[in-house]
């Protein structure tokens, strides 16, 4: 029989009281479950109580999801049988939902990626969970991080021609300004089951605009003005001001703030004078955030008897949060996890990018890696493979996300450091032939500054 595994996984009791209660500070499974059960009446009227199963499921960091499967009855013009959701549900409040909306509906009218459909959503708290929320169908297959290490090397190379498929495809999809999807209005704003999603989708800034909640670091929270045609350079700096602006409203050492993204900004403009933000019409390209394999679902198709029969195919493309348009060199950041076993259960690698480049000793990583590479082609291996565009992946991250932790202030060291090896500091390049740096280096003084921060309130 083939496998249908969900894409969600059953938690404990004790998992479920502490994720929903103890990090989220949200109502517990345990009670919350009767609200959705109400949602769930509401919206297959005609389906017996007893016809619905409501279960818990780990969600994310930004969502609560709880599965949700309908048996239809048997009845005239119906498919009995049971049907299966997922209920995501935003964790925190004042979080909008349109842009993931605004999203799976882009996705499904431009390309041909298999992803979840949006079969209900409320965008009000006029409902009986009293958030607002959308329903998705639950795609068949299981997570490729549990599977990808066990399959043989047919099966990973035939998984490997079908990524690559995926992300031409996302390449192809180009706009004239960078941003996020999103979606100005809808119609209806409640969309009950089957009803179909009908938004005005369109391309929103990077959250330049920092007016969101106070002493909210989170993306999500701020306010996308509409998206302008800019270069890279202008984009990365328009960033620095506003995380600029955000820190010094909730920061108490201004003059540390504004020299702090003052030096981030030379440095941008020093890579623009180095020529690693060239741009033309077509450089924002459609891009996943996190094309990991947690988020990638596979399943077996025309197994027999005779496993062999049977081919692995990929099912559904998930979690598409904050995916817009992005400069060419961080829509190129290449999935080195195809080619190595350095990944753990989440599918992050825990070695270097830069040692991922190389060609692998072992000839099944390196097979990998080159089929991956030839389908690709080289307008996208330059990119990937390029030390100018490694930079400034990192820096678009930094300019992205901003600084909150240690582990990204540690992130930033790296960088300096690895830059002050590669080309020098920022005074140095800009004022002095290479035989004569003797200045005070860049990576130290911005070291500084990061101790700086230290016990200010935006900084944890």
């Amino acid at each position: 029989m083939s496998q249908s595994i969900s894409s969600e996984t059953p938690a404990s009791k004790s998992d479920i009281s502490r994720t929903s209660t103890y990090l989220y500070a949200q109502e517990p499974f345990e009670t919350f479950q009767h609200r959705v059960r109400v949602l769930c009446t509401n919206l297959w009227p005609s389906v017996p109580p007893n016809a619905i199963t409501i279960k818990h499921m780990f969600g994310g960091s930004y969502n609560r999801v709880i599965g949700i499967t309908v048996s239809t009855p048997h009845a005239p013009g119906c498919v009995a049988g049971p049907s299966e959701y997922v209920l995501r549900i935003p964790r925190y409040a004042g979080t909008r939902i349109e842009p993931e909306l605004a999203t799976i509906s882009f996705i499904q009218d431009n390309t041909t990626i298999p992803i979840p459909a949006v079969v209900s959503f409320d965008l009000t708290r006029e409902n009986p969970i009293e958030h607002s929320y959308n329903i998705q169908s639950r795609m068949p297959g299981v997570r490729l991080d549990k599977i990808y290490k066990t399959l043989s090397q047919a099966e990973r190379l035939s998984i490997v021609r079908q990524l690559a498929h995926i992300l031409l495809e996302m390449h192809n999809v180009r706009s004239p300004t960078p941003g996020f999807l999103d979606a100005s209005r809808f119609v209806p704003r409640h969309g009950g089951t089957g009803g179909g999603l009908v938004p005005e989708v369109l391309v929103v800034g990077f959250g330049t605009n920092i007016v969101g909640l106070k002493g909210s670091r989170d993306p999500r929270h701020f306010e996308d003005g509409p998206a302008k045609s800019k270069s890279t350079c202008q984009l990365l700096i328009d960033q620095f001001d506003g995380w600029q602006a955000f820190d010094l409203r909730n920061s108490c050492r201004e003059e540390t703030t504004v020299e702090f993204y003052g030096r981030l900004r030379a440095l941008t403009r020093e890579m623009e004078r180095l020529g690693f933000l060239k741009d033309s019409e077509t450089s924002f390209a459609l891009f996943h955030p996190d094309f990991a394999p947690r988020n990638i679902l596979a399943h077996k198709e025309g197994q027999g008897d005779d496993d062999e029969t049977s081919v692995w195919k990929i099912s559904a493309v998930l979690d598409w949060d904050r995916t817009g348009f992005m400069p060419w060199p961080v829509v190129c950041t290449p999935p080195t996890w195809i080619w190595s076993d350095s990944w753990g259960d989440d599918g992050e690698d825990d070695e270097d990018e830069a040692v991922l480049w190389e060609t692998p000793d072992d000839p099944e990583f390196r097979e990998r890696k080159e089929l991956f590479d030839s389908l690709m082609g080289t307008a996208y291996t330059d990119h990937a493979y390029s030390a100018q565009c490694r930079f400034v992946r990192r820096l678009f991250y930094f300019a992205s996300y901003g600084f909150n932790t240690d582990q990204q202030y540690k992130y930033l060291d790296k960088f300096y450091e690895e830059w002050k090896e590669a080309y020098g500091t920022i005074e140095e390049a800009q004022e002095a032939p290479v035989s004569k740096r003797n200045k005070r280096s860049f990576y130290r003084r911005t070291s500084n500054f990061r101790d700086k921060f230290r016990g200010c309130c935006c900084v944890q």
